[in-house]
């Protein structure tokens, strides 16, 4: 056997080996937190966890799962469900352009729809989401992926979904009234504003990873400011801002609220967001 011929032989020897070791990697992770079609409920439309949830019917139920209560949880449903089954859900071996097949898939619409919203509601693992809705780690993954899109069409045109400024100055008295009836001394606050920062992963671009790196806690975020009325609705935001910003900078498209399209003497109520100085 000449060089040649010998260093082909080390390289795909270390090449075999490689691909071994992380088949071997996949092998021990899959074996820790995988679960198959074996382990789960066998049919994932009938008998499920969430099945005994909805045919229950109870608003603590449904907002402990999905963050709506029974009446909102089918409004909702109303302009999900068409679009669930409308579209195909995308996959490598099925044609984005063909005929929408519903009545083959794992999830019923009002499945699918519970089971993005407990995604987002919730801190649980992903195979506890299979556990619950019966279906395969890939099925689930599939299935967030394509619900997620949907449920952000359908909020792009449901009215309460909106998130806007008030209008008429009857709607700030009312929410200041609603907070002057628990807090006497507060006449003429009307909304609550208030910061959130958001884990994120470290970029690997240096400009990007000093941007979200917040130094005050030491780790990567992104920025949010959010204003709600005291019923609880979103009535201003700004989101996914850099880390490293201050919630006051995030807040400037706020003050312009507050400033021009606020009647004279109302107020929001906030933290060192506000500074006296600004």
């Amino acid at each position: 056997m000449n060089d040649e011929d010998y260093e082909s032989t080390v390289l795909i020897l270390m090449l075999a080996l490689a691909a071994e070791g992380q088949r071997e990697r996949r092998e021990r992770q899959r074996g820790q937190h995988y679960l198959t079609r074996d382990d789960l409920h066998p049919e994932p439309r009938y008998g499920t966890a969430w099945e005994a949830i909805y045919g229950g019917g109870n608003d603590r139920a449904f907002i402990t799962t999905t963050g709506f209560d029974v009446r909102c949880f089918h409004y909702l449903l109303s302009y999900f469900e068409p679009r669930w089954n409308a579209a195909p859900i995308p996959r490598n071996d099925v044609d984005t352009d063909g005929e929408s097949r519903p009545d083959r898939r794992s999830l019923s619409p009002t499945a699918a729809l519970a089971l993005v919203l407990h995604y987002l509601s919730s801190t649980m693992p992903e195979y506890s989401l299979q556990q619950i809705f019966a279906v395969t780690p890939s099925v689930c993954t599939r299935y967030l992926a394509f619900a997620m899109e949907i449920l952000l069409d359908a909020f792009k045109v449901i009215p309460e979904a909106a998130i806007s400024w008030l209008v008429e100055d009857s709607e700030f008295g009312d929410y200041a009234a609603m907070i002057e009836l628990h807090h006497p001394l507060l006449q003429k606050g009307f909304c609550f504003v208030d910061g959130v920062n958001i884990p994120v992963a470290e970029s690997e671009v240096d400009d990007i990873q000093n941007a979200y790196y917040n130094g005050w806690t030491c780790s990567h975020y992104c920025s949010n400011v959010s204003a709600f009325a005291p019923v609880g609705c979103l009535i201003w935001c700004s989101v996914n801002g850099p880390g490293s910003w201050h919630d006051a900078a995030m807040a400037r498209g706020l003050y312009d609220k507050l400033v021009n399209r606020t009647p004279e003497g109302y107020y929001a109520f906030a933290d060192s967001i506000s500074p006296q100085s600004s």
